[in-house]
């Protein structure tokens, strides 16, 4: 099998973590157009290979498989007899495309997976792309045109625009699944349409003892935290961290800012800051090239880092580059994943990263973007499990939702509350992998396990 590393401008990585692009700033929800708007985005078929005549025994989510008895049948739009046309939105253009680019190849992936195992419930899975342009208003097109066009039975919407068309989708009783990191829409009614691949969580985006409790433990001790005066989630995320977790663990937060511009590498004022206040340990909920500034600036001023915790920076791109992978080495630097580092491998890893090789014709290390393309795919076909041979739209919900827990198989660090009772409520914790570079490859500082905090219930406003 040939690599073929996915090679990303860091200047527009960002993780989850850090909530940073520019453009998804609007955590209000209120960035999506009028439903009327004519569809503009492009949208292309992909039609998966594979056998037509299984019964549905792929994958496997945390409610098991429905039985596949009966007569396949036109059930609902987007299902005839022998397919699922599942739609997807994608950053494939625009601000957002280096990052988010791998998303469809990885979602394609995994169908093709579930196809060559048969599909489901003797149905192959069509996989309909669409791209959003890095742009609300073209996001609300793509899942226009997806729908009226293509007429898909739901929708993937793993993109940080999706806050621009999921009105539309609520609206027309559509199924939304993705990874819920552009907005609070995934956790408001009445969007129980929408079911976020890492679980139920509160609008207000509440605060976990995760992070700064790691922080603590490599010892640092006076700490600080950085946001984007552009994006109120990168803000918001080093807000919680300065105001909730790191008292809450006995860190003492000297230092906030939450003022940078989006992008950033001019950093000499803050990092002259952050020596005058003694600080040796960061949250940087930014993108790469700010996160890197920050740290090799700080490294150059004298300060002696315990802790500097990025959110972003896990995956192929970052080994891609030399200069990346030396500033990744300094003592002290790690970056934060939720999701399990192909380093310390399960079933579940090595199944996601056997597709890559065989369907995607990536074997390098996956970065945000190819978690939550194989991730979002992944839980609408346990949903498609889970819901039986001829399901409406309303019956898979009820049966995604039914699942009650899921963990990705493996995936995701633990399981993770999916369920229409759960909608609005943040989980009881969260738990992440904190990784190092040592000799040009990725480990785990903290071993095979990840790192769980609890909630801070003060942070739930």
């Amino acid at each position: 099998m040939r690599t073929r590393a996915v090679r990303v401008r860091f200047a527009a990585v960002v993780g989850v973590a850090a909530l940073a692009m520019a453009a998804c700033g609007d955590d209000d929800g209120g960035g999506d157009a009028s439903p009327g708007t004519t569809a503009s985005g492009s949208a292309t078929t992909s039609a998966s290979t594979g056998s037509t005549g299984g019964t549905g025994t792929t994958g496997g989510g945390g409610g098991g498989a429905a039985e596949c008895t009966g007569t396949p049948e036109a059930s609902d739009t987007g299902i005839t007899a022998e397919t699922y046309k599942i739609g997807i939105v994608a950053s494939l253009t625009g601000s957002a495309a280096p990052l988010f680019e791998p998303t469809v190849r990885a979602a394609q992936a995994r169908v093709d997976l579930a196809n060559a195992e048969g599909g489901i419930c003797g149905r192959q899975i069509q996989l309909v792309e669409a791209d959003d342009a890095s742009n609300p208003q073209q996001n609300l097109s793509a899942s226009q045109s997806l729908v009226q066009q293509q007429n898909v039975f739901m929708v993937l919407n793993p993109t940080p625009f999706a806050f621009g068309g999921y009105r539309y989708l609520q609206e027309q009783g559509v199924p939304v699944v993705g990874g819920c990191f552009d907005g609070p829409e995934w956790f408001q009614e009445p969007n129980t349409n929408m079911v976020c691949n890492v679980g139920n969580s509160h609008p207000d985006r509440p605060e976990y003892t995760t992070t700064a409790q790691f922080m603590k433990d490599q010892g640092a001790t006076k700490v600080a935290a950085l946001g984007y005066g552009s994006s109120p989630s990168s803000a918001k995320a080093a807000e919680n961290f300065h105001n909730h977790a790191a008292p809450a663990v006995g860190l003492d937060p000297v230092y906030l800012n939450t003022s940078l511009a989006f992008g950033t590498v001019d950093v000499s004022s803050v990092v002259l800051d952050l020596r005058n206040r003694q600080v040796d340990g960061i949250s940087l909920p930014l993108i790469q090239n700010s996160n890197f500034a920050v740290v090799t600036g700080g490294a150059q001023a004298g300060i002696d880092w315990k802790a500097a915790v990025m959110a972003t920076g896990y995956g192929q791109s970052l080994l891609d580059q030399p200069t990346a992978v030396a500033v990744a080495e300094t003592p002290g630097v790690f970056m934060q994943s939720q999701f399990r580092p192909v380093e310390e491998p399960n079933e579940g890893t090595e199944r996601m990263q056997a597709a890559f090789a065989e369907y995607a014709d990536f074997d390098g290390v996956p970065d945000y973007a190819w978690y939550e393309g194989w991730l979002s795919a992944d839980l609408a076909i346990d949903g498609l499990l889970a819901a039986g041979v001829n399901p409406t739209r309303e019956s898979y919900l009820d049966a995604l939702h039914g699942l009650g827990t899921w963990d990705g198989n493996g995936v995701l660090a633990r399981a993770v509350d999916i369920s229409l009772e759960g909608f609005g409520t943040p989980q009881p914790e969260t738990c992440s992998w904190f990784m190092k570079v040592e000799n040009g490859e990725f480990v785990s500082a903290t071993g095979p396990d990840p790192v769980c905090g609890p909630l801070i219930e003060d942070s739930v406003a």
